[in-house]
């Protein structure tokens, strides 16, 4: 069980998902839109995943109509997105969403932002992996999530996870 709550994205591969699986993340999330992984190549490591749930990066997708169709196509639980005009034309259709932004602050929904703006952060918020290190994280209030990202294989079914493992194991219940 993990202290904190996590984002796993953009999962690009099973190896990525059966990593995050097996650290029983709340969320995976998938690029969605132009030149990402075909729609049934991210089926087919949807329907693998049990537990966690599946948002849909938006970011690249031009229209609402393209949204639903792959929400009810992948099942998607949720959107993540910079775009907050976007994700408030969402809001009746899911309870999860996140916005993506070193800027802009949003108490409608879920930030996923940089710590350069932690003593701003909205509980519930989620910091991008990325720009944290181990000991920052345990400063951080234990309500604020963090946003884990997948990355590519070095061959198919071959990946080091040594520098997630670190974070996975600094939010790790004892």
């Amino acid at each position: 069980m993990l202290k904190r709550k996590v984002i796993a994205g953009p999962i690009q591969n099973l190896t990525d998902a059966r990593y995050f699986a097996a650290w029983m993340v709340d969320y995976m999330s998938f690029e969605l839109g132009k030149d990402q992984i075909q729609i049934s190549q991210l089926k087919e490591i949807i329907d693998w995943v049990e537990g966690p749930l599946i948002l849909g990066d938006i970011s690249q997708v031009d229209s609402v109509s393209d949204i639903f169709e792959l929400q009810k196509e992948l099942g998607l639980h949720g959107f993540i997105s910079n775009d907050s005009t976007l994700l408030n034309q969402l809001k009746a259709y899911s309870d999860h969403l996140f916005l993506r932004s070193d800027t802009q602050l949003s108490d409608d929904v879920f930030m996923i932002t940089s710590p350069e703006i932690c003593a701003d952060l909205p509980e519930s918020s989620f910091l991008d992996s990325r720009h944290i290190d181990v000991q920052t994280l345990n400063n951080i209030h234990p309500s604020v999530g963090i946003h884990i990202g997948g990355g590519d294989e070095i061959k198919t079914g071959l990946k080091s996870f040594e520098d997630l493992d670190e974070i996975f194991e600094a939010i790790e219940e004892d």
